[in-house]
């Protein structure tokens, strides 16, 4: 018995597969271009140094305005790379009286001066070896954008989406720079991204996987927590549907 041939794929459904790839291709390369070609902002130096020093030393009260998981992650390819710590300044630890409205202080802007400009590297090199972790977290969050818009609104919704995300200037220039916003804004993304899965009647398995995310998000940015009230009576008026569907 002969066995029946498999249909061709058309060609466009080909194509489709590589879009979104391309996408965020392009969107990586406009992040680093914008990467090497700007200078350093105003509190880039100082993620960038308490980032260095979380991993460094073994304080953690050098600047509590942010969580700590961004700045590990900028930290990592510095260890490999080995700047100096300015040698004739103290780190800018913070003193448990000081209140929070007055932090981070003017040292720790001081010492990030001092670590960026006065260092065996040059400056360039070592902004752009961190901005290019938050470059991946900026590729991350469009995975994230064409996964949800997919389930959502299906492939040309989710091609669509993906394409507003790469040609977006905001996104692009926050991708590019060592803050923490936009990897605050990946790890959110898969959060959404799980908690939608979590309220189908099949969806069992993927509240872990949503905590996971929300971990993550909780970890890289504070204003990440006002998530938690919000899905959390999104999940009291939904979640019922669910169980009803279940039954």
């Amino acid at each position: 018995m002969k066995k029946l041939k498999k249909a061709a794929e058309p060609v466009e459904s080909r194509w489709m597969r590589f879009v979104p790839h391309i996408l965020i291709l392009v969107f990586a390369a406009q992040s680093f271009w914008h990467a090497l070609d700007k200078s350093a902002t105003y509190d880039e130096p100082g993620h960038l140094t308490t980032s260095y020093l979380l991993l460094k030393t073994e304080h953690q009260d050098y600047d509590i305005g942010h969580p700590p998981l961004a700045r590990y992650l900028f930290a990592l390819p510095l260890l490999v790379m080995g700047p100096n710590l300015p040698a004739e300044l103290e780190p800018p630890r913070v003193s448990a009286e000081t209140p929070l409205s007055e932090l981070p202080g003017s040292g720790l802007y001081f010492f990030a001066t001092h670590f960026l400009y006065t260092n065996k590297f040059k400056a360039e090199t070592i902004l752009v070896t961190s901005r290019c972790v938050n470059i991946l977290l900026g590729c991350l969050l469009g995975f994230w954008v064409y996964i949800l818009a997919r389930k959502l609104y299906g492939e040309k919704g989710a091609i669509l989406s993906l394409l507003l995300f790469a040609f977006c200037p905001n996104l692009i220039a926050h991708s590019s720079l060592v803050t923490t916003d936009i990897g605050g804004l990946a790890f959110a993304f898969g959060f959404i991204y799980y908690f939608v899965r979590m309220l189908e009647p099949h969806g069992k398995g993927t509240d872990v996987w949503a905590g996971v995310w929300m971990g993550l998000a909780l970890l890289s940015k504070f204003t990440n927590v006002f998530l938690v009230p919000f899905f959390a009576v999104l999940y009291l008026i939904f979640g019922k549907f669910r169980k009803e569907a279940m039954v």
